[in-house]
């Protein structure tokens, strides 16, 4: 890890201090390196006291029993939470040691921030890899949010199918709401024409229209929520960075159904207010 490789992809330190470049420099098998570790690694490995100034051991043990590739590792900040690509289904972030790198990389990746264009940025870090070295094989190029996409293409199928349905399930919706009231509308032109002959106001009449309506649709979005609260369980496993009971979010569903069923039910209850009283009661 560079000293700038937390700020460059937006993991903020929560203590201590990043890599400098004397330690990412050290060769590979200097016997004590820097570490830093993230705060789940740091709860894990020393409860609630501070990891800062502590070491330690890390490697594998061979059938033999012998440790291979240990070395001691002493820490020297912790790190926010992140996810890899390995871990991004997890139900939450796994403890994670980020060691100095060596000068020495077989197989390495290069993160650039950068407020140009992906194509030019990576034209720019080919050139200065190859300035460095001209045996470096760049492999690939790309953004974040790509890789991220092309780790789990059936999920933004997912997404995309869920979207499309919910459109043409509000669609139905507002066509389903519009007729209804309409056809109220329709079948109640004498009452209206009445009421309009005995002075009642248009905001009273479109009040007279849509009233049934809009307490079958209070109806719907109360039952919606109860629905919603069991069926959040089964698609807590599909987000990421929000929790199923987004209050915004149901905020926002909730206001676009009232949006709807309003739009739908003013519309044909605004007729209603046109009705000429004489021709009503003539009918």
């Amino acid at each position: 890890m560079s000293p700038d490789y937390f700020r460059t992809l937006g993991v903020p330190l929560r203590a201590g201090r990043t890599f400098t470049e004397a330690e990412t420099a050290l060769e590979d098998d200097v016997p004590l390196r820097s570490a830093i570790v993230s705060a789940e690694a740091a709860r894990a490995l020393f409860g609630d006291a501070s990891p800062i100034g502590r070491r330690v051991v890390l490697g594998r043990i061979a059938r033999s029993g012998e440790w291979r590739r240990q070395r001691v590792l002493d820490i020297i900040g912790v790190a926010g939470e992140a996810r890899t690509a390995a871990t991004l289904r997890a139900a939450s972030p796994p403890p994670t040691v980020y060691e100095s790198s060596g000068p020495i990389l077989v197989y390495s990746r290069v993160y650039v921030k950068s407020s140009l264009p992906a194509t030019e940025m990576a034209a720019r870090v080919r050139r200065v890899l190859w300035t460095a070295n001209a045996r470096l094989l760049p492999v690939e190029a790309g953004t974040i949010a790509d890789e991220v996409e092309r780790l789990y293409p059936e999920d933004r199928a997912s997404a995309w199918l869920l979207v499309t349905i919910a459109a043409v399930a509000t669609l139905l919706g507002f066509a389903g709401v519009y007729a209804v009231t309409a056809h109220s509308v329709s079948e109640r032109t004498r009452e209206f024409g009445v009421r309009i002959a005995l002075g009642a106001s248009s905001s009273a009449v479109v009040r007279q229209a849509g009233r049934g309506v809009v307490t079958v649709a209070i109806a719907g979005v109360a039952a919606g929520l109860i629905a919603y609260g069991f069926a959040s369980r089964l698609i807590a496993a599909r987000l990421f960075g929000v929790t199923p009971l987004e209050p915004a979010t149901i905020a926002m569903a909730m206001a676009l159904l009232c949006l709807v069923v309003g739009v739908a039910t003013w519309l044909p209850a605004r007729r209603a207010t046109r009705i000429d009283p004489v021709v009503a009661l003539r009918e």
